[in-house]
């Protein structure tokens, strides 16, 4: 039961570090480039947890750090566009934000994928 409720969560949690670390010790200025180092830190954080662990292909773990960066950028600029003065709030907020912003784009590109992979109708 934890193991899939970290499973679920691992992505959120990763996100939260992400934003909080741009918060409180990269000084930023404008929404566009707290977005992208948003992004980076977070992919940063997903990336050691990831090779951590070592369950994966090193290219499916590039596959989905490009996929999980994209996400956290959206995410990211949604949520600075909601509250950009607090930075506890603006964390909170942008990993609420990436919850449904990530399961979204992750089912439709699976989605998209199923019938190249056969898993879709035939």
């Amino acid at each position: 039961m934890w193991q899939l409720t970290l499973m679920l969560l691992r992505p959120t949690l990763a996100v939260l570090l992400g934003v909080l670390f741009v918060n409180f010790f990269i000084p930023i200025k404008t929404r566009l480039q707290h977005a992208l180092a948003t992004s980076l830190s977070a992919g940063v954080v997903k990336a050691v947890w990831v090779l951590v662990e070592q369950r994966e292909h090193i290219l499916l773990v590039l596959f989905g750090l490009v996929d999980f960066v994209f996400v956290v950028f959206i995410a990211a600029f949604i949520g600075t566009a909601i509250n950009f003065t607090d930075r506890t709030r603006n964390a909170i907020i942008t990993a609420i934000v990436f919850m449904p912003v990530h399961f979204v784009v992750t089912f439709g590109i699976i989605l998209l994928l199923a019938p190249l992979g056969g898993w879709g109708p035939r």
